[in-house]
């Protein structure tokens, strides 16, 4: 799968009468009631290791997070990740043309906030904004960075002829999903040669973007979409939708891509990574079973998302508690009682794949593992 389609979905089951869609959209169906619908906050952070495969090295460490809040009719998701490589050799990758570019000691990263209807998942509002660190292409220190006075210039870079640089190649974009419009802003280079030197300048360029008014989930929904989806089983599956802007942008014309859910017949068993002094897991037997480090073992379904068409390129995995699994936060100020707040279908893990450009093996493996997870608001009586 595509780096860039860190991926969203959407849905007929609201979109058939709102959006106006037409009758070969997809039927998908979520839960009636939704896994964190007893909540009306929930917080998940993720440790982010990525691992050369073949050499079995980590290159790059960071951390993913999503938090989500419920007023009324109106559910925001706000999420953040950061990835910075560090100085194994493993680092250098190469990129679309085939260079090797160099990622040791670069921090990438965005942020992100969905606006979306409580009941049935339809978006109404979206922003993202990705940084991508720039990049020498060859050995070499990167130069300074220096603001430029020139009208319509953001920055530039006086560099060495020998030393060739990608562009930054970050984004942002907003979504108004009620009138179907989008924006994204970006940024472009031109290289102009003085005395020896190259003077590398960076303008910024805005792109509308009119999104079909069919069905559609925003990109950045995807671990709440999966979550509700009632496919979301032992031997469940389902087909969805993804809307992706950044791609509309590259095309010129507005981008959704259909996308498949299939969940393996076994279920596999993963460690819930809070402690159970802090949570209660019970299933319809009761309580789960806990380890020798006070951390529940869970039963999890094995699912995996991926673009349904040829080249669609790895899927995404994830590790999801059963749907009978019940995650519930304890009342640290009263101790022994049993607690009120509840939620389930919890990501427990995703693991992303990258095949190597110049063969068919997979290249790197990036793992995100829950390791905190909150369903009061901090400070919160």
């Amino acid at each position: 799968m595509k780096k860039r389609l860190i991926c969203g979905l959407f849905t007929v089951l609201f979109a058939a009468t709102a959006f106006g869609c037409s009758a070969s959209d997809i039927n998908v169906s979520f839960d009636e009631v939704k896994p964190w619908q007893n909540s009306t906050y929930e917080y998940c952070e993720y440790t982010v290791v990525k691992t050369h495969v073949e050499s079995g090295e980590t290159v790059a460490t960071g951390k993913y997070t999503t938090e989500l809040s419920t007023l009324g009719d109106e559910t925001t998701v706000k999420n953040t990740f950061t990835i910075t490589y560090n100085n194994h050799e493993k680092t250098k990758t190469v990129d679309e043309t085939g260079r090797y570019v160099l990622n040791a000691g670069l921090t990438d990263g965005y942020t992100s906030t969905v606006k979306f209807n409580s009941s049935s998942l339809a978006p109404g509002y979206a922003e993202k904004k990705f940084t991508i660190a720039q990049r020498p292409l060859t050995d070499g220190e990167m130069p300074e960075r220096t603001e430029s006075p020139s009208e319509g210039v953001l920055f530039g870079y006086t560099l060495d002829s020998g030393v060739k640089y990608g562009d930054p190649r970050g984004y942002s974009y907003t979504v108004d999903y009620s009138n179907n419009t989008a924006q994204l802003i970006t940024e472009k280079g031109t290289t102009t040669q003085s005395g020896g030197k190259y003077i590398r300048s960076y303008e910024q360029v805005k792109h509308d973007v009119s999104v079909a008014a069919n069905t559609r989930f925003d990109n950045e929904q995807l671990p709440f979409v999966v979550r509700a989806l009632t496919g979301m089983r032992k031997e469940g599956s389902a087909t969805f939708y993804l809307s992706n802007i950044y791609d509309s942008y590259l095309s010129g014309e507005y981008k959704r891509y259909t996308m498949s859910l299939s969940c393996e017949k076994k279920g596999t068993d993963f460690t819930f990574g809070p402690s159970a002094e802090k949570f209660l897991v019970t299933d319809a037997e009761g309580e789960r079973p806990i380890d020798d480090n006070k951390k529940y073992t869970v039963p999890c379904v094995d699912a995996q998302v991926m673009v349904s068409a040829t080249k669609s390129g790895p899927p995404i995995r994830l590790l999801i508690t059963d749907p009978s699994v019940i995650i519930s936060q304890r009342d640290m100020n009263q101790p022994g009682q049993d607690p009120t707040v509840t939620t389930g279908k919890v990501i427990l893990q995703m693991v992303y794949t990258e095949y190597s450009l110049t063969s068919a093996k997979i290249n790197y493996r990036t793992e995100y593992t829950l390791t905190d997870y909150r369903l009061n608001r901090p400070n919160a009586n």
